[in-house]
């Protein structure tokens, strides 16, 4: 009798397990391709910002892209299965986070510049009928908006990476017991 219940809760916890790698791999997937998408749409718009029209246009070539995208989401596959990356990977998230938010800063700033050369060269009256003001307050909104999500969603990834170590060790102790 002592047999059958502990080979049912085993076979309850396996199946547990079993739903839970199945969630927590498709998960990870898509969390991880759409975090190194938005870093690179972020490097990407600062490129964008920061080099002339032509160098621009030379440097990030469709080929180029491609190679980008290809490669952000083969390693999103690699590091969905590989668990013992999570290090690797937390420490990638934070300097990805950090070099996203340092360029979203210098967007910022050359947004803000552009917006005051601008502004100095306008007359007063088409300032207010252009609606250079509005523009800027819905741009930094939305600068905003994106570091705040991107940031939110690396909090939430860390808190699934811990819960996924913290059922590991447990699982890991228990079978050594």
């Amino acid at each position: 009798m002592e047999i059958t219940k502990n080979s049912k809760k085993t076979d309850n916890i396996i199946a547990y397990l079993t739903v839970v790698k199945a969630y927590a791999i498709p998960h990870s997937l898509f969390v991880f391709a759409s975090f190194l998408g938005v870093f690179a749409i972020t490097v990407d718009r600062f490129l964008a910002i920061h080099l002339h029209n032509l160098r621009y246009q030379k440097l990030v070539t469709h080929k180029r892209v491609v190679a980008v995208v290809i490669s952000f989401w083969e390693f999103s596959v690699i590091a969905c299965f590989w668990y013992e990356l999570i290090s690797v990977l937390s420490v990638m998230s934070v300097v990805c986070i950090i070099t996203t938010g340092l360029l979203y800063c210098k967007i910022y700033a050359a947004e803000r510049h552009h917006t005051n050369q601008i502004r100095a060269l306008q007359v007063p009256e088409q300032v207010d009928q252009n609606g250079d003001m509005a523009n800027t307050a819905r741009l930094r909104k939305t600068a905003v908006a994106t570091f705040y999500i991107l940031f939110k969603k690396y909090i939430n990834s860390c808190n699934a990476k811990l819960r996924r170590q913290r059922r590991r060790t447990v699982k890991n102790n228990n079978r050594s017991n």
